[in-house]
């Protein structure tokens, strides 16, 4: 029985960059009591899932080796838990309070193989039952409580499928459901009909309601919290660790493109000072050149804690103003040093008056990644002048 209309995954916001020679591979509340407060970490007594979880992978780092955390299976992470983290990440996902008994469902993807730990642990039973949503199906999973506080874990420890669906149904159908306290504040409560959202962050509605559910209370998750808990293949190698020599040079625009240019690039963290020479190129290409003129970039920290061999980088950006429209510039980024500099490289800055112009549009990358690099050089070969429009979303790992 398909009781949900589930769409096809889209990908992440996406974001315009315009490169020059270089490229970045960069519910309606039906009688219910609900608190408006929103938060993502600790509210009260409540621990925060995401402290807890960091603190679990800096303990994985220190007691598995490089291979081992490569290869971590759902049963050896459940394992390395210890009692306190496995308290929190089996029940303050999600919580709240009931004035009245009820029975707590959990629709739940059948493609995620293994059940997490808290589960079975806590005392819910697999009923048998099996919803399917489009192509994916959902196991039924139930449990009941008394009055008062509920707490739900987390959707798994990795990031497949999707994230479980709760339903609260009264014990005694006569009795009026109250749900409050709601934590995290993202999560809402909403009457279970057809055309209710299925999550409080995406537009799914329900497309038809199982029998016996009608009138039952739907708690509007985040979907996008189903990766809350990711510890399993968590970390990464890249084969492209940042380095003290600068690479990922990109220019992009952040101000007015006839008279500026915003000039970024990446570092290793050894690298502290960052800086940009630019000159015109038409002086530059005299016989007795001025010296490039010298201009300091900002300096931010990358942190990606799940790439193994690099952890922390460092992002420079200089914006440069007070530029001639039309004008083709010559530029190098660097530390400073006498061998800290890239390559020379040019822009030319916007017209000051409409001209025609050549560019290479490039939407969002979901597949044929072994591809993009030859795509990009092939385009450049046959248009070197051209300038490349990139729609940067997810572009895979």
């Amino acid at each position: 029985m398909t009781v949900f209309e589930w769409p096809r995954a889209v990908g992440l916001a996406t974001v315009l960059l315009m490169m020059q020679r270089c490229l970045c591979l960069c519910l309606a509340l039906i009688g219910l009591h609900v608190p408006l407060e929103r938060t993502n970490a600790h509210v009260g007594d409540h621990p925060s899932i995401h402290d807890t979880v960091a603190a679990i992978t800096l303990r994985m780092k220190e007691h598995f080796s490089v291979d081992e955390l490569k290869s971590l299976t759902s049963f050896q992470v459940e394992q390395f838990l210890n009692d306190e983290e496995r308290a929190i990440l089996g029940k303050e996902h999600i919580h709240f309070k009931v004035n009245v008994p009820v029975v707590v469902t959990i629709l739940r993807d059948r493609n995620l193989k293994s059940e997490p730990f808290w589960i079975r642990e806590n005392g819910w039973q697999l009923t048998g039952l099996v919803l399917k949503v489009q192509d994916t199906e959902l196991d039924v999973w139930q449990k009941s409580f008394p009055a008062g506080d509920i707490g739900l874990g987390v959707n798994s420890l990795g990031t497949r499928g999707v994230h479980y669906i709760p339903i609260l149904s009264p014990v005694n159908s006569e009795d009026e459901l109250q749900v409050t306290d709601l934590y995290p504040g993202q999560v809402k409560p909403a009457i279970l009909k057809k055309g209710v959202k299925i999550y409080s962050d995406r537009e799914e509605v329900i497309d038809a309601v199982p029998a016996g559910f009608e009138g039952s209370v739907l708690l509007q998750t985040e979907y996008g919290s189903l990766q809350d808990a990711y510890l399993v293949n968590y970390f990464k190698w890249t084969q492209y660790p940042s380095q003290p020599f600068p690479d990922q040079v990109v220019l992009t625009w952040s101000d007015d493109p006839q008279t500026s240019q915003t000039i970024q690039w990446r570092t290793d963290s050894s690298v502290e000072k960052g800086y940009v020479m630019i000159q015109k190129k038409a002086l530059f290409n005299r016989f007795n050149s001025k010296p490039l003129e010298r201009l300091p970039a900002t300096m931010e920290v990358l942190e990606s804690p799940n790439i193994i061999n690099d952890p922390l980088s460092h992002r420079f950006f200089a914006t440069i103003t007070s530029l001639e429209p039309g004008t083709t510039y010559v530029y190098s980024v660097g530390d400073g040093s006498d061998d800290g500099w890239s390559e020379l490289a040019d822009f030319t800055t916007a017209p000051a008056r409409i001209k025609p112009f050549s560019f290479i549009y490039m939407g969002d990358a979901q597949n044929g990644l072994d591809r993009w690099g030859s795509l990009v050089h092939t385009a450049f070969r046959e248009r070197p002048d051209a300038a490349f429009y990139i729609m940067a979303g997810d572009l895979g790992q």
